[in-house]
């Protein structure tokens, strides 16, 4: 989104507060217009096509950015992308998408609670400080969802709504139960295929917009959105960053097959291979949110800044198809032995058994051959732990899906953290990296539509442990080329990152930045380093970590 909005509820601005918070406004833009009623004051910054807009009615202001303007019940109850607020005589209504698309954060400050679609104006209202317990826990991977490195400003949480009282006293509380949807499907695979391919095809109509572009990296998601959007006959610019001295990243020849297929041109811009600076991944003013490098988007943003408005992409499309593993286990958990069989015959039934073992029998128990199959090898997280407090130890283990567990929940688990704040958050930055080159960042697979839909579908209809996002590739059989259903697993990038990233760089800035986290077991940090023992991963959420903190005391 193009627009923003800062706000204060509870007493009136002192003098100059508000144009000192206009002024740190670092992405989001707009010819500013303020407005006050009853205790809410604010100021927005109205882009024509993306808003926010405002209405005024006696003493209450209804805000609404991302979407066109409705009562809040309305959006709470289908509203896709959206922060709204909505005030009155009684206190004011905040409330954030589902999905995280729109962000919110919000700043108790003496007798006002302000609150902003960025960070930025937040901070300049008063002195900020690091919040380092929120920033370790975030380098260990278990964030504190609200929390968001400063100390003292907040995020409303994607799918929660805030309630403020006229003596500033507030409540958060999740409104958006999807947890309730998990596998309460009943119809057959052929009506989900049907379903899913008409829920799709209208979330990337929802998103297309005029000077729209599409970023294909070559792989599936992304490819799935460029064959939505050209079956729709819209117009739009088709983008590939390449890197082809890279095997494991060289995707340029898939997409060009996918441009070729379809008929449409495609640019290629050069990815950055650049050593990666911390304070440079800083430039949102938040702190990147668990993700690692924007090895492409950046280049691919840039080239597009001026000339496109819109950008979409196939971010979340792993999430919210569900990510692969413990398929096997919630199959024999259900008792849905029709799929069983049906994957023993087209996958052999060695392999089913074998599979089913893996998900049931606890390593300790299996036998000496089984012990040695790869999957068993040490976890990032196992990797991880030692470097951070014991008190860490059980969120860490309870977010490690890669460790084996029982399979009672296990799946479930998988998927619904895909549509939990600790996943939807990282939209946020999506949002703020495209507002940065003054492009709206748009993402089909984060529709509300079709990510309810495709919680409420069971194991066996949502999951082939053979083959990857079956469900999408033979959902889009008719508008995809062949390219999209015969495409393997996409490329994990680790030479791009492995170049870009210098671990003794990151080392260097965390010694550097006299900052000390609480919980991080340094000693066997900076010993283990030596030895370069220590994942890179780990090194570079640290590095931000401390860089944010050293630039913020």
């Amino acid at each position: 989104m193009r627009g923003g909005f800062i706000a204060s509820f509870g007493r009136a601005p002192k003098a100059g507060q508000l144009e000192r918070a206009v002024a740190a406004f670092r992405w989001h833009r707009g010819p500013a217009r303020e407005q006050a009623a009853g205790r809410l004051h604010l100021v927005a910054l109205e882009d024509d096509a993306g808003g926010p807009s405002v209405e005024t009615s006696g003493a209450g202001i209804r805000l609404v950015h991302g979407e066109a303007s409705r009562p809040l019940p309305d959006l709470l109850r289908d509203g896709r992308r959206f922060a709204v607020l909505e005030s009155s005589d009684a206190g004011l209504a905040a409330a954030r998408d589902p999905l995280g698309l729109a962000p919110l954060f919000y700043r108790p400050l003496g007798e006002a609670i302000w609150m902003s679609s960025e960070l930025g104006p937040l901070a300049a209202l008063g002195t900020v400080r690091p919040d380092l317990g929120a920033l370790a826990a975030q380098a260990a991977l278990v964030p504190d969802d609200a929390h968001t490195g400063f100390a003292g400003i907040f995020r409303v949480l994607p799918g929660f709504r805030i309630d403020i009282q006229i003596d500033l006293a507030f409540e958060t509380r999740r409104y958006w139960q999807v947890a309730k949807l998990f596998s309460s499907y009943r119809g057959d695979r052929a009506a989900a295929e049907a379903e899913l391919e008409a829920r799709f095809v209208a979330a990337v109509d929802r998103t297309l917009a005029p000077d729209t572009a599409i970023l294909l990296s070559g792989g599936i998601d992304s490819t799935a959105v460029t064959a939505a959007a050209s079956h729709l006959g819209r117009h739009f610019k088709l983008v590939h960053v390449s890197f082809p001295q890279f095997a494991d990243a060289a995707e340029e020849d898939h997409a060009r097959r996918i441009s070729t297929a379809l008929g449409r041109p495609l640019e290629v811009v050069l990815g950055e291979t650049e050593p990666w600076r911390a304070e440079e991944d800083l430039h949102t003013s938040v702190v990147p949110y668990l993700t690692p490098p924007a090895l492409a988007a950046e280049a691919a943003l840039g080239r597009l800044a001026g000339v496109a408005r819109v950008a979409l992409d196939g971010n979340d499309g792993d999430g919210v198809l569900g990510y692969a593993g413990r398929e096997w286990g919630e199959l024999m958990h259900r008792h849905d032995f029709r799929r069983l069989s049906e994957l023993a015959h087209a996958y052999g039934r060695r392999r089913v058994l074998r599979s089913v073992a893996d998900d049931l029998v606890p390593p300790a128990m299996r036998l000496r051959s089984l012990r040695r199959r790869p999957e068993l090898k040490q976890t990032y997280v196992q990797s991880t732990e030692c470097y951070f407090d014991a008190s860490l130890h059980s969120r860490m283990e309870a977010i490690d899906y890669e460790r084996w567990k029982s399979p009672l929940h296990a799946w479930r688990d998988r998927q619904l953290r895909q549509v939990l704040p600790v996943s939807t958050i990282r939209n946020e930055e999506h949002e703020l990296r495209g507002a940065r080159f003054g492009i709206d960042m748009r993402h089909p697979f984060a529709d509300r539509d079709l990510v309810e839909f495709l919680i409420s579908l069971p194991v066996g209809i949502k999951s082939d442990p053979g083959r990857s996002k079956e469900l999408l590739r033979s959902a889009l059989a008719r508008h995809a080329p062949d390219a999209v259903l015969e495409r393997g697993d996409k490329p994990e990038y680790r030479a791009v990152l492995a170049t870009r990233v210098d671990p003794t760089s990151c080392l260097e800035w965390i010694r550097a930045s006299g900052v000390e986290l609480p919980l991080v077991r340094y000693e066997r940090l900076y010993r283990d380093a030596e030895l370069s023992s220590v994942p890179t991963g780990l090194l570079m959420f640290l590095a931000r970590a401390h860089v944010f903190a050293a630039m913020n005391s």
